[in-house]
């Protein structure tokens, strides 16, 4: 059986980049168990809102220039090196300027942050390059040499804890371990010049980034909100819920990676065959028993790891994280559909998108706050994700007709799992 699954190339694609995605978006909830021995829960909350910065400006500093890498660069090795140099020289001469501003800036928990945002847009150009060319290895090894500087720097202040202090050896021990992938792409050598007009590809990535944006506000900006509104104690219980949901948004990172090499290369396979349907069905039954396992386990584990954090986790935070589980689960949805808009190139209607579910999502997320505390933010981010998928879905069928074939199939298992789904707050309570 498991020699089976690993001879579906979609599947094996969805593991390997599912755990090299996780490892990088998901280092808040991997890091629990130590970093929840140092910090006290405001601190972790903290921690998160930094880490949350780091991915999404990220984005932004390297103009976007991973997306644009896999989508000319896929296959083909000149092209994806030429692409990356040329995102790479951009990144450096905007790390340049950012650093020297940060000279006349006083050293705290942003002022670090600021710096790991631009080793973040480093590794995202050196992440494109390494999947643009099906580098398995090289792809995992990247995120994990994130964990390792994390754990690294965690040793070092462990007997002296300071948030700003683990921040600074995060930065020193980020730097130094991707220091020889970039040396890797750096060494190759190609002659060839295959693109004469970088405006287009450049355009391409640039209209993604208010989609990428967009994407980060419906994602966090509730945390946002919940430090201005509430307290950093509730921004670190709410933290935590959200980092225990956040094994959910780590297979929509596989997902969303296989499911966009496999697209690229047969599109046709996607829209016109129960192929789709398929994979829905399974990555249906896969949350749901996420789900449920946390309800089964979650005590159990804080039995074996005694830290302020996980102890945090009461009966309503446990309704939380069902909650923001199920709006994970609509986002993973949108990523079924979303690619549709990706392969035609619709970058324009994909920020769009984004751009509308961020400002329903504020809006939701203010008054959910106000209105019933950090429950209401997981109200939110369930209610925006919903309505990202619904539109999602809506505008793919615009462009490809052949969508509708299987659509009440989908909207089907959709609608089953919804229901499932809603009865584990039955047996919660």
């Amino acid at each position: 059986m498991i020699q089976k699954i690993f001879k579906n190339t979609f599947l094996k694609n969805a593991l390997i980049y599912g755990a090299s995605s996780g490892i990088n978006k998901g280092i808040v909830l991997i890091a629990m168990p130590f970093l929840g021995q140092i910090l006290s829960i405001a601190e972790y909350g903290l921690f998160g809102l930094s880490e949350t910065l780091i991915i999404v400006l990220g984005i932004v500093v390297s103009l976007n220039g991973y997306m644009s890498i896999l989508r000319e660069g896929i296959g083909n090795l000149e092209k994806a090196h030429i692409l990356t140099m040329f995102y790479l020289k951009r990144v450096a001469l905007i790390s340049l300027g950012v650093i020297l501003a940060l000279f006349f800036l006083e050293k705290n928990w942003i002022w670090f942050t600021i710096i790991l945002i631009l080793i973040e847009a480093l590794q995202l150009i050196l992440l494109g390059f390494f999947r643009s060319q099906d580098n398995h290895l090289t792809f995992f090894l990247i995120p994990l040499s994130k964990l390792a500087a994390l754990f690294t720097a965690y040793l070092f202040v462990k007997n002296d804890p300071s948030l700003d202090e683990l921040l600074l050896y995060f930065c020193i021990f980020r730097g130094l371990f991707l220091l020889p992938f970039l040396i890797k792409v750096l060494s190759i050598k190609i002659k060839n010049t295959l693109i004469q007009n970088f405006i287009p590809i450049l355009s391409f990535s640039l209209f993604l980034i208010p989609n990428g944006l967009g994407q980060w506000g419906i994602n966090y900006f509730d945390r946002l909100i919940i430090k201005n509104l509430k307290s950093e104690q509730e921004l670190g219980i709410y933290t935590a819920c959200y980092s225990i949901a956040m094994i959910i948004a780590i297979i929509n990172s596989g997902l969303l990676t296989a499911i966009t090499n496999h697209v690229l290369k047969n599109y046709k396979k996607w829209t016109q065959s129960l192929y789709k349907t398929k994979v829905l069905v399974i990555y249906s039954g896969v949350i749901f028993f996420i789900s449920f396992l946390f309800l089964v386990l979650i005590d159990f584990i804080k039995t074996l790891i005694d830290i302020d954090i996980l102890n945090a986790i009461t009966t309503p935070e446990k309704i939380i994280i069902l909650i923001l589980n199920q709006g994970m689960y609509f986002l993973g949805i949108q990523f079924f559909y979303t690619i549709i808009l990706f392969y035609h190139k619709k970058a324009k209607t994909t920020s769009t998108i984004t751009l509308v579910t961020f400002v329903f999502s504020i809006i939701c997320a203010y008054y959910g706050i106000i209105t019933f505390g950090i429950i209401g933010a997981a109200y939110a981010t369930v209610s925006s994700y919903l309505l990202y998928a619904a539109i999602t879905i809506y505008y793919s069928l615009r462009i490809d007709k052949e969508l509708k074939k299987y659509l009440m199939k989908d909207l089907l298992i959709i609608f089953l799992f919804t229901l499932l789904h809603s009865g584990l707050y039955i047996l919660l309570i």
